[in-house]
């Protein structure tokens, strides 16, 4: 059994916590009119696209041989598509897609795939058909071709700006609490923002109880005192802008 003081909930968009805390609140998700497919792609040394990776790097100039690329869709076919290499001959890459429906699929607890399904074989050669129009280039089509699965999962955040993030001794952090679609990573720099927020108003109240002398009465007085300086008016107009 786990004992605590206070209850700080970082379980992301399909949030438990958040469920339990507005279980009598009409809670929707957002869907964001997009989806992302993301995978990751070896490369074989010595083939085909291995070589135009290289001359990629040569062209620009790039030192270390490193590739990153990022294309940029057009008033008529909106979307993006990025890929970087993370390790010797292996890029991971993400593209973006606009969407009128929102995927079932998303109701997953799979949080490695942000709820998204994944793609293998002839499914995933499909998907990739169906996104990829004759106005993308080759390099896209092979870095994504040659990937062992893909991911495709629709992009949300929350309708309901308005629900709190605190419940008495409990706070929901990141996603759980202001869901953000994952461009630029803004989700995760926001977490830790939150994190940081509330681990200092936690500390700050301990030590205040620590220095009072009727602590063991007023402790729990503290904590839902930072607890609810953390769910502060100007932290969620940053956090909903």
């Amino acid at each position: 059994t786990a004992r605590g003081c206070v209850l700080l909930a970082c379980d992301g968009i399909h949030s438990g916590i958040r469920r339990h805390m507005l279980r009598n609140t009409n809670d929707p998700y957002h869907y964001c009119g997009q989806d992302a497919l993301w995978g990751k792609t070896t490369v074989q040394e010595g083939s085909n696209l291995d070589r135009e990776l290289k001359r990629i790097a040569k062209d620009h100039n790039m030192e270390d041989g490193h590739v990153s690329i990022m294309t940029l869709g057009s008033h008529k076919r909106p979307g993006y598509f990025f890929t970087t290499e993370v390790a010797p001959l292996e890029h991971a890459w993400v593209m973006g897609v606009p969407c009128k429906n929102p995927p079932d699929a998303n109701d997953s607890d799979d949080l490695t795939r942000r709820g998204g399904v994944r793609l293998t074989g002839k499914a995933k050669d499909e998907e990739i058909d169906n996104v990829l129009t004759p106005e993308h280039s080759s390099l896209i089509r092979s870095i994504m071709s040659q990937s062992e699965d893909i991911t495709r999962a629709g992009l949300f955040d929350r309708e309901n700006l308005s629900a709190p993030y605190t419940d008495g001794l409990v706070a929901l952090l990141g996603d759980a609490a202001h869901p953000q679609s994952p461009m630029m990573g803004q989700g995760a720099n926001m977490a830790i923002c939150d994190g940081y927020v509330a681990a200092t108003r936690i500390a700050a109240a301990i030590q205040k109880s620590n220095a009072d002398p009727e602590k063991d009465n007023n402790i729990t007085a503290h904590l839902r005192h930072a607890i609810e300086e953390y769910n502060c008016q100007q932290r969620r107009k940053e956090n909903n802008k």
